[in-house]
């Protein structure tokens, strides 16, 4: 693959939509862990009301998505579909070509030289970009797919007559602890904008819903899927 500002271009909105992206399933995560708490803390209360099924069904759901979403990710496919294992294979054919000359060309120096260190974390000479740092992070990526990837194939997308090995609410909750890490690295090199986490702050109190009595026979909700 021959490198051309225009690829860089085209990496930069790719990383904006795999921010995007990633931001709502690390968000979904962290509510998904709020009612788990809200769960255990009235355990009592719920069994005595037949909650567990109400409860299974949100878990459920939430590990379909979760699941789906990280695979979304992880499974590398040659058609137009954008994903961070994508961003992560280009940026490896074009690592010896993409030299911190053309990073300048993209992001010119206006006084601080914050463009040296954001170059350096995918770069182990200053110069061009690591292939072997760039490999680690695909590794990475792989074994998440070969566990979770494969769970969702042979399981939501399709029944398989063995199965598939069991995919637990801690090994997505750490899928998505590594998929924070890895992302922001390369979203704050394509895109100038630091990131430490892609976990967003919940502004209102969405727990509060479960502070009063449901009415069942109100307005109905939107029919849209997502």
């Amino acid at each position: 693959m021959r490198y051309k500002n225009d690829d860089f271009k085209r990496w930069i909105e790719w990383a904006q939509r795999v921010n995007r992206d990633l931001t709502h399933l690390i968000n979904y995560d962290q509510i998904h862990s709020g009612f788990v708490e809200i769960f255990n803390a009235n355990l009592e209360h719920i069994k005595k009301n037949d909650g567990i099924i109400f409860c299974d069904w949100v878990r459920g759901c939430y590990g379909v998505q979760a699941s789906v979403g990280i695979r979304r990710h992880v499974r590398l496919k040659n058609d137009d579909s954008i994903s961070l294992i994508k961003i992560l294979d280009q940026l490896l054919k074009c690592a010896t070509q993409v030299t911190y000359s053309a990073f300048l060309d993209i992001y010119p120096i206006d006084g601080y030289e914050w463009q040296k260190s954001t170059f350096c974390s995918l770069s182990e000479n200053g110069t061009n970009l690591s292939e072997k740092i760039i490999n680690q992070d695909i590794e990475v990526l792989n074994k998440i797919d070969e566990k979770i990837g494969n769970f969702v194939d042979k399981v939501f997308a399709h029944l398989d007559r063995e199965g598939a090995e069991d995919v637990t609410f801690g090994d997505l909750e750490e899928a998505l602890r590594l998929f924070d890490k890895i992302a922001c690295k390369y979203i704050t090199f394509l895109t100038s904008k630091g990131y430490v986490s892609l976990k967003p702050t919940i502004q209102n109190d969405w727990v509060q819903i479960f502070t009063v009595p449901l009415d069942t026979k109100k307005d109905k909700y939107q029919d849209v899927i997502g």
